[in-house]
């Protein structure tokens, strides 16, 4: 090593250390073990790659080589137009974004002072907002200082007073209602209606019933019947008749007439135990009526009295047996005007009859309904 160029000389008796170079042996030694690791080398491949088996190895790597390059030649040669399609794509979905760029830069340019005005009505709608958030700071400090009607609201004691007072009374109110009506929702209706067939005059009658149950041994009944001949009107017709000699005779006729209108029946019902009390209109006119309950009001037997003022006749009567075949379904049958020959007739019927349960659950189906 020559040492480096411009450095000082070295002085006198300067020892420079230095080592023993590679010698012959050495270098026999190296060239040796190298032929030994090459030799094995070449005897691995030889054992590899030698004779007929390893011929074999090779020839099948080479095929192998071959068909992975076939197939790699077919995959690009079927997928060719796929590439091509995906290109072309690509350079339309390119000039469409050019196109589609240039379109707002036009739509940009041409909106230019309708943006410049929605800039500006930005500007004086923050300025409202602005001038109202002021106006409710200066209504709230008015509130909380109690000043205005609000603020005496909030403040006052009085008037903290007077509005609990009438809220009190609003609350005893609605309690009032309330009671009001939950007694009106225990109020129990019961929907009937039946027809009767006249024996003797070959006639039928039809009722429509409401009996309206305020509590279980009271109720109230509206009752519609259309009755045969119609609603007789008893009318009395005067007749004046002047003599020569100039006296008068007064002849007097009473008239039965009937018209084809409906008849009520109104009537106020109790019962005590298992006996039914009746009282007020039947059909239009003035009546009593009683009725037995058996069998735990699956028989009924009844007797009914009305028109007590008939002209030439006895009061009407009709006593009647009925019999509940089911909570909705019952037979009737008896005689009506047992007391008048010219009306007397025996009759059967049959009725519907709907229970307040039975009407709520009609209401709601027809509600549903519509």
């Amino acid at each position: 090593y020559p040492g480096t160029a411009g450095a000082p000389k070295l002085g006198d008796g300067v020892q420079l250390p230095g080592t023993s170079p590679t010698s012959m042996d050495d270098l026999t030694k190296l060239a040796a073990d190298i032929g030994k690791d090459v030799k094995e080398l070449t005897g691995a491949l030889a054992a590899t790659v030698g004779g007929k088996q390893g011929e074999d190895k090779i020839n099948r790597i080479v095929d192998n080589i071959g068909r992975v390059a076939e197939a790699l030649r077919e995959m690009v040669e079927s997928n060719r137009a796929n590439v091509d399609v995906t290109t072309a794509n690509l350079r339309e979905f390119s000039v469409q974004i050019r196109e589609t760029l240039a379109r707002v830069d036009r739509i940009l340019e041409e909106n230019r002072p309708g943006v410049k005005g929605t800039v500006s009505n930005l500007d004086e709608v923050t300025a409202k907002l602005k001038t109202t958030t002021d106006n409710l700071n200066s209504i709230t400090g008015k509130i909380d200082s109690g000043k205005g009607t609000i603020g005496k609201l909030l403040n006052d004691e009085e008037t903290h007073k007077n509005l609990n007072e009438a809220l009190t009374s609003v609350k005893a109110g609605v309690d009032s209602l309330s009671s009001t009506l939950a007694k009106a929702n225990k109020i129990q209706l019961d929907l009937g209606f039946r027809g009767e067939y006249l024996v003797a005059s070959k006639n039928s009658k039809s009722y429509f019933t409401l009996d309206v149950i305020p509590r279980e041994n009271k109720f109230y009944r509206l009752e519609v019947s259309a009755l045969p001949g119609g609603k007789r009107r008893d009318t009395t017709i005067t007749t004046t008749t002047t003599a020569a000699d100039g006296t008068q005779s007064v002849v007097k006729q009473d008239v039965e007439t009937f018209e084809d209108e409906l008849a009520f029946t109104l009537e106020l019902g109790y019962r005590l135990k298992n006996t039914v009390l009746r009282a007020g209109l039947i059909e239009s006119r003035g009546g009593l009526a009683i009725d037995q309950m058996l069998f735990t009001d699956r028989v009924q037997l009844s007797a009914e009295a009305w028109d007590f003022g008939r002209k030439n006749a006895q009061g009407h009567l009709k006593v009647f047996g009925r019999y509940n075949a089911s909570p909705n379904l019952y037979v009737t049958g008896g005689v009506d005007d047992p007391l008048n020959s010219n009306g007397r007739s025996l009759f059967i019927g049959a009725g519907l009859r709907w229970k307040d349960e039975d009407i709520k659950t009609l209401l709601g189906a027809a509600t549903f309904l519509k």
